[in-house]
């Protein structure tokens, strides 16, 4: 139940992130106390992509997955190569329907070099990391408990470097080849930290770190959603994607009578496949929620903040009702998962 419990707040985050970008970059509302606010919960929300793959560690880096690793490639791109195609067609022609000059096959092209494929990005990530893993997964076995201490901390401070190094306009992220390398030690945490029990009195102090922490982020970020320090591995998001990891791995532990009962296991049992789909469509549907229901920063008179969460919340009921229509059709999983 706790991996559901992550996919569904994880694809929640994705939607949430994106929706209040508009409202982050709506440069009237800068510096007022609705877009402190806002930006506070834009930050929170920034650690969707990591603990998407933390959770692909967690699965995967196991030795029972990767008895055969032809089997196992096959399995994990057929999953996700077929959607990442499908969905990328589909952007493509939504942006053909916003500029039709713009989107030539060189365009298309260009956009897959450099990784730039909408929110899609994290699909090219992710295939990269299926290559990687029977690699990772041989040099684990090989490791004592001591290294792979070391390997989690090593791997992790590489991430961080990385983030750093974006100050200096070095960016791993500007080519599909390369975007991967600071998600590996996110992807190696993910298995790490699988046998890692807490004590119901850590939970506050890790919940502490993750909501303090996008205060120090917001200081340094001022704004600019580019910045190294709102980078899914920077010295602040890192530490929060890890320690509320641990806060939803252990849930289960020390609420399983509230998890248990009454229609709880059940409404997340039936949201959490959804969650790929929901990734895939929900940019889609967020742009058409914002126009339709005239949701943009500008169009609202009244405290911003109050209609923040608004598109995001209908964005994610109406990705969720569209994706469980698809499923329902033949071959339809084959493109939403």
């Amino acid at each position: 139940m706790s991996v559901d419990i992550i996919r569904i707040l994880a694809v929640f985050f994705v939607v949430l992130s994106h929706t209040t970008d508009r409202f982050v970059l709506y440069t009237p509302l800068k510096g007022s106390i609705s877009w402190n606010i806002i930006y506070y919960f834009n930050t929170l929300s920034h650690v969707a992509v990591p603990l998407f793959i933390m959770l692909s560690g967690y699965l995967l880096l196991r030795k029972e997955k990767l008895k055969n690793i032809k089997l196992f490639y096959k399995r994990r791109f057929s999953r996700i190569l077929l959607p990442f195609i499908f969905w990328v067609i589909i952007y493509s022609g939504n942006d053909i329907n916003w500029d039709r000059a713009r989107v030539t096959i060189h365009y298309i092209q260009q956009r897959l070099w450099n990784g730039d494929v909408w929110h899609l990005y994290f699909l090219i990530i992710i295939l990269e990391l299926y290559l990687v893993t029977p690699i990772l997964m041989r040099l684990i076995e090989k490791l004592s408990k001591k290294k792979k201490a070391i390997l989690f901390w090593s791997l992790l401070a590489f991430s961080i470097f990385c983030s750093l190094l974006n100050i200096y306009n070095i960016d791993f992220k500007r080519n599909s080849l390369t975007m991967f390398i600071p998600y590996i030690g996110i992807f190696y945490a993910g298995a790490y930290l699988r046998t890692v029990k807490i004590q119901k009195k850590l939970i506050p102090i890790l919940l502490a770190i993750y909501f303090f922490l996008p205060v120090i982020t917001n200081r340094i970020g001022n704004g600019v959603l580019g910045a190294f320090i709102v980078l899914n591995y920077s010295p602040t998001l890192l530490p929060m994607t890890l320690s509320l990891f641990l806060v939803l791995k252990n849930i289960h532990q020390f609420f399983r009578k509230r998890l248990l009962s009454g229609y709880i296991p059940k409404v997340i049992a039936f949201i959490a496949p959804t969650a790929f789909g929901i990734y895939l469509v929900h940019a889609l549907v967020l742009d058409r929620v914002f126009s339709y229901f005239h949701l943009y920063p500008w169009q609202i008179h009244t405290p911003l903040v109050f209609y923040a969460p608004l598109p995001a919340i209908l964005t994610f009921l109406i990705s969720f009702l569209i994706i469980v229509a698809i499923r329902k059709i033949p071959y339809g999983k084959y493109v939403v998962g």
